[in-house]
C-alpha cells in the first residue's frame, strides 16, 4: 500500500529483487537506504517491513523505531514474520519465489 498516512508496507528488498516480484501496492526502499537514511520512510500511523525471510524487515523496524524515539515521534511499526518466503506459504501459495 502506497503511504496514504495511516499505513504504509515497504518492502526492503535491493531493487533488482523487487523488480522481480513484490505484493501489490507496497513500495520499496531498500534496507540499505532506510538504515542510512531513516527519515526517508513515509510518515504513517502503521508501518510494516517484509522482506525475502524476515530478516532485514526486523531491522528496519528497529531503525524506524529509533527515528521515532529520536524524534519524539509515535507510530504503530510491524514486521512481517518469515517474510516473503512465509507470505508465499501461508497467504498466496502463487506468489513467485526465487
Amino acid at each position: 500500500m502506497v503511504s496514504d498516512g495511516k499505513s504504509t508496507i515497504i518492502d526492503t528488498r535491493p531493487e533488482i529483487e523487487f523488480g522481480i516480484c513484490s505484493i501489490p501496492n507496497t513500495i520499496n526502499i531498500p534496507l540499505s537506504t532506510i538504515l542510512s537514511a531513516p527519515e526517508t520512510i513515509p510518515s504513517a500511523e502503521e508501518t510494516v517491513f517484509i522482506c525475502k525471510k524476515g530478516n532485514d524487515s526486523q531491522l528496519a523496524a528497529a531503525a524506524l523505531r529509533k527515528r521515532l524515539g529520536e524524534v519524539g515521534q509515535q507510530g504503530i511499526v510491524r514486521d512481517v514474520r518469515g517474510g516473503l518466503v512465509q507470505w508465499a506459504k501461508e497467504v498466496d501459495r502463487e506468489f513467485p519465489l526465487y
